[in-house]
């Protein structure tokens, strides 16, 4: 018996909520710790008497000169430029900080949910295989047998996550419905196209 038939479909959704607790947990840990430092060090100044206006930090952008001669003792360096937080913009930098790392996050976030829909979708055909061209999957991998080929097949496609959906919606119409009618009321914008539901 080949092992991989053994192996849970469940292992996608498992991977994708443990990149996405990682992202959730990182970015709430970011903004305690900002939260924490702001509070303390606005309280240490005032205990000290130093006014806001007078809390600074600067940074220099150091780039190495490669075009140094070889046989000088240190690097030169070129000054490219500095980076600067004064008074009020100090302790507002880290709230700028938060604001990039999230959206950063969120990117993460959908690149983490479009690897989840191509292993998923890998899982569910290699344990379930078409037996007809279903949407865009007009053909599969020639190792049926490996899943590890299931998942190459659909890393290595060209596919939009709307694409993907599609297929899954083909395959198990419930999907839609689940889409349009839901508890929090999110209607999915996406469609399936003419050409997947002539193929399907």
């Amino acid at each position: 018996m080949n092992s991989e038939t053994s192996i849970s479909i469940n292992i996608p959704m498992e991977e994708l909520l443990q990149r996405l607790n990682v992202l959730n947990g990182s970015i709430n840990l970011l903004t305690d710790q900002l939260d924490i430092f702001s509070k303390t060090s606005k309280q240490s100044h005032e205990e000290q008497g130093v006014g806001s206006e007078n809390v600074f930090a600067g940074f220099a952008l150091l780039i190495p000169d490669l075009s140094s001669p070889i046989d000088r003792r240190y690097l030169s360096y070129v000054h490219g430029g500095a980076f600067i937080k004064q008074g009020d913009e100090y302790f507002e930098a880290g709230e700028e900080l938060v604001k990039k790392w999230s959206s950063w996050t969120i990117a993460q976030s959908y690149e983490a949910f479009e690897t989840f829909l191509r292993d998923i979708s890998a899982y569910f055909y290699y344990k379930q295989r078409p037996q007809i061209p279903i949407g865009a999957l007009r053909q599969i991998p020639i190792e049926v047998e490996s899943l590890d080929a299931w998942r190459s097949f659909f890393r290595e496609r060209k596919w939009d996550p709307s694409t993907i959906l599609n297929l899954l919606r083909l395959t198990e119409p419930k999907i839609e419905d689940i889409e349009k009618h839901n508890i929090l009321s999110l209607v999915s914008g996406a469609k399936l196209r003419k050409s997947d539901q002539e193929t399907g």
